[in-house]
């Protein structure tokens, strides 16, 4: 990817990447006790020609940095494309990781701020200075860390970003000193076995290469690639299907609990209670009707498969980002008991309105995107005159609340096991005729049960509960709390009201903000939706919450209580977060001064 015009990539400048606790402690460093930084260059601590000419051509406002600017354009142009086409579990996974990145290099480069994965100082500090020209404590060394950092994981984590990642780094803006992959020095004082590091041994190469951004990445990328090794989510396959070892032809992310869908002749019952309880009362089974069942998909040229459920395992085995397991363990909630037959009715009915509704429509487009939720709160939250340093502090933490929430959800969804409306209408309903949408371009049309569709694909997983409402519940609170526990510490234009909620233009016809949903922009009619161009604001985090529920009943992917459930079972989530954010900020604050 050849970058030749960046108001091409960064239209929006003030608009984020999404790029959702247990981690590894290690023996560490006596806090305070660095040793001399050695064989120091200016030009490692400098920022690149490239990126300071393409930040002096965009005409942005005051409180957008070079440092911002710069995680802005790459997070966007550089890591979002290639994440897609990618699952949501994955993507909030691979955003976790990276913002963790991106939090522990401010910390490393930090007096008092803290490791993100274990709330206790980072594997290492650097010093404050060296001398005059070199000054360790600030945005610029804590770009070129991140940038390093993304260099170094990119093809292990996601390979799928690395060609447009590179091309925003290398031919956007000129990073030339960039290794992609890991160093094998630094890699060395990991444990093989355990993936703790020897810190001792990390001083020593980090103040022999003068604690440079290029090894400190090095370091920040091998510490949290150790991590995601041993998150739960089976990344690089090392388990199979049956949980034992897999040695050869290992497939990422594969499910390592043995899942398999109820209603395929697993001997498996869903339940109400928590797998930790007690005791349990045997369930009557459940008939195979109202199950999950996995849909049959196509890529249009004639390929026809069937769903797998996407990484079921995650609600079992992966480590949370901030929720004790206590807190975890305890989100439960009994699943609805339906007349499924007058709920389907009810989702032809929603989507009979859909079908003559572009703002709907478009809705249901947007919140479909978990990218671009996360963009448009951040496009919000940046507003309020953010420092680069409390912009990594946000982000940090509102894809570690999405992150688990998605486990929460994920958990539920296992447990429950229940048929989404599409399948329900589609074998229950099969020659029952509704006036409802028709299809592509269809509008509203007579149709048989067995043709029934939704507005967009029905993800790869079971219907209960909503985990696009659970996300964005978590995302309110999040937004609400951080903006709150903030509120005096930001430099504005905008002013938060203690108490209050903010704004999310989500499209709109403002200069620095996401353009209007553009006419005939709609992916899933092309050309011919919306009729014209539409724009849309959520006057507060809630209504922006209700919105991204709610586009998943207008879009027929849920039943009526998915949503509302999905809102009680994750609420506070997001708070929690909040405060998990703060504490990062030790004893020294923002300003990051040390008591001594």
């Amino acid at each position: 990817m050849r970058l030749t015009n960046f108001q091409t990539v960064a239209a929006s400048c003030l608009t984020l990447s999404m790029l959702a606790s247990q981690g590894q402690v290690g023996v560490r460093a006596e806090p305070g006790k660095k040793k001399k930084p050695k064989n120091c260059k200016v030009s490692d601590f400098k920022l690149p020609e490239g990126l300071l000419a393409a930040f002096d051509q965009e005409e942005l406002p005051p409180f957008i940095t070079v440092e911002m600017f710069a995680t802005f354009v790459t997070l966007k142009g550089g890591w979002a494309p290639g994440l897609a086409t990618t699952e949501t579990p994955i993507v909030a996974r691979i955003a976790h990781l990276v913002d963790t990145m991106h939090w522990n290099c401010a910390a490393m480069y930090s007096s008092t701020w803290l490791d993100g994965l274990t709330r206790e100082d980072p594997l290492i500090r650097s010093p404050v200075s060296k001398g005059k020209k070199i000054v360790f404590h600030e945005s610029t060394t804590r770009l070129l860390c991140m940038v390093h950092s993304w260099a170094a994981v990119v093809n292990e984590w996601h390979p799928e970003a690395f060609p447009t990642l590179s091309g925003v780094l290398e031919q956007g803006f000129g990073f030339e000193d960039l290794t992609y992959g890991f160093n094998s020095e630094v890699d060395a004082a990991f444990d093989k076995e355990t993936g703790e590091p020897d810190t001792d041994a990390l001083e020593d190469i980090a103040a022999e290469n003068c604690y440079n951004p290029k090894i400190m990445a090095a370091i920040v990328a091998r510490q949290l690639t150790e991590y995601g090794r041993r998150d739960g989510y089976n990344m690089y396959g090392d388990l199979g299907r049956d949980g034992e070892p897999c040695t050869a032809n290992c497939r990422r992310y594969t499910d390592s609990t043995g899942y398999a869908p109820l209603g395929s002749g697993s001997s498996s019952t869903p339940s109400d209670d928590d797998s930790s309880s007690k005791k349990k009362k045997k369930k009557k089974p459940i008939a195979d009707k109202f199950r999950w069942k996995p849909m049959l998909e196509d890529d249009g040229r004639g390929y026809f498969t069937r769903q797998e459920h996407v990484t079921p395992h995650i609600g079992k085995t992966a480590k949370r980002a901030i929720l004790s397991d206590k807190d975890f363990k305890s989100r439960s909630i009994k699943a609805p008991k339906y007349d499924y037959d007058q709920e389907a009715l009810l989702v032809i009915e929603r989507l009979a309105e859909t079908a003559q509704d572009d703002m709907k429509k478009a809705m249901i487009e947007f919140y479909d995107n978990k990218i671009k939720v996360i963009f448009s709160v951040l496009n919000s939250v940046v507003s309020y005159g953010l420092t680069f340093e409390q912009l990594l502090n946000f982000v940090f933490g509102i894809t570690s609340s999405e992150y688990d929430s998605i486990l929460v959800s994920w958990k539920l969804k296992v447990r429950k096991d229940l048929v989404r409306p599409t399948t329900w209408i589609q074998e229950q309903m099969s020659n029952t005729e509704f006036q409802t949408y028709g299809g592509p371009f269809q509008g509203l049309k007579t149709i048989k049960g067995k043709e029934f569709e939704s507005w967009v694909r029905v993800m790869p997983h079971s219907e209960y509960i909503s985990g696009s409402a659970c996300i964005c519940q978590s995302i309110k609170d999040f937004t609400e709390e951080w903006m709150e526990l903030t509120n005096g510490d930001l430099a504005g234009p905008n002013i938060f009201v203690s108490g209050g909620s903010i704004a999310v233009p989500i499209a709109t016809d403002q200069t620095g903000r996401e353009a209007p949903f553009l006419q005939g922009s709609s992916k899933t009619e092309p050309g011919l939706t919306p009729a014209s161009n539409l724009t849309l604001v959520a006057e507060t985090m809630t209504v922006f919450r209700d919105q991204c529920g709610e586009s998943r009943l207008d879009g027929g992917m849920h039943f009526s209580k998915s949503v509302p459930d999905a809102y009680a079972l994750c609420a506070g989530i997001g708070n929690q977060a909040a405060f998990y954010s703060m504490d990062l900020l030790g004893e020294g604050g923002w300003d990051d001064t040390a008591s001594s």
